[in-house]
């Protein structure tokens, strides 16, 4: 198994078993595929290691959010977003502070992430680069994907902007 196959794997598992798990922020999704990731390698006695927030650029804030190593070299680097579901919020009853959502100007992120994704490949700083925004309550998917981008519908309203380059 390549490191591709294994992230997508990761990717494929973390849709099949969203709801199993509560998540409340980016970092929670990131920690939740590292792990996954991490164990697979020990399960399947693989050459790969798994880091987060491992620096690529030299630029602030240029850190990829997940990388997979082979030896030295980034054999995958993918950068994450996520949107909870709006009627997650305090003022609806729910468990996110009203004032948190929505988390962040997303659609402005996610493009810049889609971006460095490529960026990591123009640079050749990556084998593979990833950008994957998780869109828990659909407030995006309506948007026209990016170049090299597609919508990928994850079941009950969520939706995932996938982005693969290398």
């Amino acid at each position: 198994m390549d490191a591709t196959e294994l992230f997508e794997n990761a990717m494929k598992w973390l849709r099949q078993h969203y709801t199993d798990y509560r998540f409340f922020a980016e970092r929670d999704i990131v920690w939740t595929v590292q792990l996954w990731l991490h164990s697979e390698i020990e399960r399947q006695a693989l050459s790969f290691s798994v880091f987060n927030d491992h620096t690529l650029i030299d630029s602030p804030r240029a850190s990829a959010d997940l990388v997979i190593l082979e030896g030295n070299t980034v054999a995958v680097a993918a950068e994450f977003k996520y949107e909870p579901h709006p009627g997650r919020s305090t003022n609806r009853g729910g468990d996110i502070w009203h004032k948190k959502l929505p988390v962040l100007s997303i659609w402005a992120e996610s493009e810049k992430d889609v971006e460095r994704a490529r960026s990591y490949i123009n640079q050749g700083k990556a084998m593979v680069a990833y950008s994957v925004v998780i869109d828990e309550g659909g407030r995006h998917n309506w948007r026209t994907a990016p170049a090299g981008s597609e919508w990928l519908d994850w079941g009950d309203g969520r939706w995932a902007l996938w982005s693969k380059w290398q």
